[in-house]
Parts: structure tokens; sequence; C-alpha cells
């Protein structure tokens, strides 16, 4: 995912997402993330998600099913 978002959405926990660059959800609209759902920034465009002022987002995760913010580098990869 890239770019803005004035519209609802949902990142469902049936795939894993990728943010390319920043990622804005814009006023009036709200972000909801499944549980379980696997979200990764992408590190040579800084995948960043940033939740506007009057923008929302709703998340529940839980022990069983969390919501995890992770990087799309590799593990032990310092480049």
């Amino acid at each position: 995912m890239e770019g803005t978002t004035a519209a609802n959405f949902t990142f469902t926990s049936d795939k894993q997402w990728l943010l390319h660059g920043f990622v804005y959800v814009s006023d009036g609209a709200t972000l909801t993330i499944e549980p379980g759902t696997v979200i990764k920034g992408d590190k040579n465009s800084k995948g960043t998600l940033i939740i506007q002022r009057g923008a929302k987002i709703h998340a529940e995760g839980s022990s069983s099913q969390p919501i995890v913010f992770t990087s799309n580098q590799a593990a032990g990869s310092r480049d």
C-alpha cells in the first residue's frame, strides 16, 4: 500500500501488508486492522503508517492473534 487514503479501509489478516513510503490515513477516514494481521514497512522507501489528525485507527489484537508491525528487511541483514 502507498499514498493517501481518505476512504475507510481494512488491513485484513488473510495476507501480509507492505507499506511503501509514507502511507497516510486522512481526516475523516478510519483504518481497521484485523487481529492477526502482519504489516511490514519497506526498508528502501522507509515504509511508514501515518494516522492524520481527525482520522481513526481501530486495531484490537490479542495474545493469540497479535497485530504485528515489522520491517521487510531480511532477518540478520544490516543493509
